[in-house]
């Protein structure tokens, strides 16, 4: 089986002979994960009220700009502790070795640099934009790292959508699509909340911009807050939305997304699966390898019980659950997200019992209420698995109607079955196909 380095290893067709494909966006919105703010020439702004004025002044100023490539990121003298970011710093850094190897893509520029981060508005924002020249631009926006500030707004998306951010993602396509020659394809792309700014970009930029962008790209990639866009939001990018997830996908399911989803097979399990680098690659197809069973019975369980929690609340309340999650989280001694996210299922439950056991005062209640209501989530649902599974072969020996289990008995059932699970006991069961998912 093959992967991400294994594709960048042994393809070698230029662009122009295989055009840019989804693992090609998967490569790209690595790559954005390098901070190459001292190489990367930054992001310009507009000096005209004329769009077209402004890109003929920006094609001229472009003369004198430095031409930078992948290999240019490699070079010693511009390393930097936190210089490779991501879940997988290690990953990105073997990829940009990689890409600077391959013919394929060696040649691509690296223009408009842009990066805000501010920890105390939790702002973690990033972008570049690649061309190749002759072949396409691609606009990729920077997912999560480690640090706290990039998931409490993970979080907030959840509430106080469209996030500062968001807005930026908007900003930064506008003014990047300007240095775009017109007639080559524009691509928008990015890995995790790198995706949901990209698809977020991408519905409300200007029309004019939208209808230049070939493909959005979204590697499992959160949706939206509930009713922020309808169906019909979606309809001028019709058929131009690829957003892939692997079949334990956790953060592409959260939140809002009519569309349709790939699923991909990974190597990895559980939330490691949230790393391209263990995404399986067709060699070739030149495209991610589907997962034959589609999404696992656990990931749509999670998806499922998340969303039955937070549609129970209201902005205000899950503002003040997401702030007493990351204080409790902080002072829980973690490092940083990498030690709630990717920890073993033992350290993490005793990561987030530690956090929630030094809370103090409110933030101690707001958590203890929202943990119970996570359970009785994850309980109502196992409960209706077990009745559905259970009924099922009588109700079709017997021809009646399915149960839809919004009855008395089955809401019953379902709790007194599970009255004493914890959120994890409960979607542990799940995985152990105790549900109908």
């Amino acid at each position: 089986m093959a992967n991400l380095f294994d594709y960048l290893e042994r393809e070698l067709a230029p662009f122009g002979e295989k055009p840019l494909g989804p693992v090609d966006s998967a490569a790209l919105s690595q790559l954005v994960m390098i901070d190459g703010g001292t190489v990367v020439p930054p992001l310009r702004g507009p000096r005209f009220s004329s769009p077209r004025l402004d890109a003929m002044v920006s094609r001229l100023a472009n003369l004198r700009r430095p031409r930078v490539h992948p290999a240019d990121l490699l070079r010693a003298e511009h390393y930097h502790e936190g210089m490779f970011g991501g879940l997988s710093p290690d990953g990105v850094k073997r990829e940009l070795a990689a890409l600077v190897a391959s013919p394929r893509f060696r040649d691509i520029e690296l223009t408009d640099y842009a990066q805000v981060t501010d920890e105390k508005r939790s702002i973690q924002f990033a972008a570049v934009t690649f061309v190749c020249p002759g072949c396409f631009a691609y606009v990729a926006y920077r997912g999560t790292d480690v640090g706290f500030a990039g998931w409490r707004e993970n979080f907030e998306a959840a509430y106080a959508a469209p996030t500062r951010a968001q807005d930026m993602a908007v900003e930064y396509l506008e003014l990047a699509a300007r240095h775009v020659p017109r007639g080559l394809p524009l691509f928008v792309g990015g890995h995790s909340k790198g995706g949901n700014y990209a698809l977020y970009a991408a519905l409300t930029c200007s029309r004019e911009v939208q209808d230049r962008i070939a493909r959005v790209y979204v590697h499992d990639g959160p949706g939206f807050k509930p009713g922020l866009f309808s169906a019909q939001d979606y309809d001028p990018l019709l058929g131009r939305i690829d957003k892939t997830v692997p079949q334990d996908s956790l953060v592409g399911l959260l939140l809002d997304y009519p569309g349709e989803l790939r699923v991909v097979r990974s190597d990895a399990s559980g939330l490691m699966q949230h790393s391209l680098f263990s995404w399986q690659v067709d060699l070739e197809e030149g495209d991610f390898e589907p997962a034959p069973d589609g999404l696992s019975d656990s990931a749509r369980f999670t998806a499922e019980v998340i969303s039955d929690w937070i549609a129970g609340y209201d902005e205000g309340d899950v503002a003040a659950v997401t702030g007493a999650l990351f204080r409790a989280i902080e002072a829980s001694g973690a490092r940083d997200a990498s030690d709630i996210l990717l920890a073993d299922g033992r350290k993490l439950l005793a990561l987030v019992s530690e956090a929630a056991r030094q809370a103090t005062g409110d933030d101690r209640a707001t958590l203890g209420r929202a943990v119970s209501d996570l359970t009785a989530c994850a309980v109502k649902r196992v409960g209706k698995g077990v009745l559905d599974a259970i009924r099922s072969p009588r109700e079709k020996e017997a021809g009646a109607a399915p149960h839809d289990g919004r009855g008395d008995a089955g809401e019953g059932d379902g709790g007194a079955a599970g009255a004493d699970l914890t959120p994890a006991e409960a979607v542990r069961g799940a995985g152990e196909g105790s549900h109908g998912a």
